[in-house]
């Protein structure tokens, strides 16, 4: 199985911006999306360069990717807010991909 078939699978919540009734821009979540993905925590060094704290911080390496900036994503109970647009790598049509980097945002709680 590679990177490209997805290891695990992340619920991606997109968003897009609509005005309420009032006339208000408010960003407005849309239903979630599975996406098959492969999820890696970033190093210390990659984390820095975003401003993060290390073990605060994914790359999700995925075929296709409906979310953009600042939409969140669950992965193994933990919510993640993405950092920027996804980047797009063409290559091949088989090793064409898209690589997100994303913040912790929330993990979930225990009732234990």
């Amino acid at each position: 199985m590679g990177l490209l078939k997805g290891r695990t699978s992340v619920s991606v919540i997109p968003s897009e911006w609509a005005r309420d009734k009032y006339g208000t821009l408010k960003r407005v979540e849309k239903p979630a999306v599975a996406v098959p993905a492969t999820v890696q925590w970033l190093t210390v060094e990659e984390a820095a360069e975003f401003v993060v704290s290390p073990n605060t911080a994914v790359r999700v390496v995925a075929s296709s990717w409906p979310g953009k900036e600042q939409d969140r994503f669950t992965w193994n109970g933990k919510t993640f807010e993405q950092i920027g647009p996804a980047q797009k790598f063409y290559g091949s049509r088989r090793t064409a991909h898209f690589e997100v980097m994303a913040r912790l945002t929330s993990e979930a709680v225990s009732d234990g």
